[in-house]
């Protein structure tokens, strides 16, 4: 299955799985079980036990991925006075949220007063996991500046075209940073910042006039 990574360990696995085993014989039955690969971020909750004629046992392993892998591990069941072990194969692709920006920097460049640009953002999510994404500081750029979108969320090859509007109606030069965070879909944690420099500059023209002497009535 494809999992998230988590940023830190637990003694109980942040994601969790179990077999179930049943007693089907005629007396009680003591088993014990153990990973062949017993180092984080794999955790086996229980390696002993006893299950009573009839009845079933839930055997719970987990594990907390905190970089992106793909993990594989075997579960051994060993059954008291038994010949054969039970074997179980685990794999697990442990992913983060990725959400590609085509530009990181947004240059308007000099405009006029009178004069109005947009340029886009292209966000992708190239991952194997929903992310969802926010633009954060935009709000420090001031109302020359508008977005068709601050955040959202995507699916896997999802893209998303973020239109920036900017206009002023004075003398203005910009020169600020705002950044692209991704997350997971539930928004736990923030995986990647991304700085985008947002630059521009309003210019008015002036003319003066001057008329040689003794033209100054034209």
């Amino acid at each position: 299955s494809i999992i998230v990574v988590k940023d830190k360990g637990a003694k109980i696995g942040h994601y969790r799985s179990f077999v179930t085993l049943q007693n089907v014989s005629h007396f009680p039955v003591e088993f014990t079980a153990f990973l062949a690969d017993k180092q984080p971020p794999w955790i086996l909750e229980t390696s002993n036990s006893v299950i009573e004629v009839g009845q079933s046992f839930e055997l719970y392993f987990g594990l907390s991925p905190l970089v992106p892998s793909l993990l594989r591990n075997q579960l051994f069941v060993i059954i008291k006075d038994h010949p054969d072990p039970l074997c179980y194969t685990i794999i697990a692709d442990a992913c983060s949220p990725t959400i590609e920006v085509n530009d990181t920097n947004l240059d308007f460049e000099k405009l006029l007063l009178t004069q109005t640009k947009t340029l886009k953002l292209e966000l992708r999510n190239t991952g194997k996991l929903n992310a969802f994404w926010r633009l954060k500081g935009t709000s420090t750029l001031g109302d020359t500046f508008k977005f068709s979108a601050i955040e959202g969320e995507l699916k896997p090859k999802g893209f998303i075209n973020v239109s920036v509007f900017y206009a002023s109606q004075k003398p203005l030069i910009t020169k600020k940073q705002i950044s692209l965070e991704v997350l997971d879909d539930e928004k736990s944690r923030i995986f990647i910042t991304k700085q985008i420099q947002v630059m521009a500059e309003s210019f008015d023209v002036n003319f003066d006039f001057q008329y040689p002497k003794g033209l100054d009535h034209l």
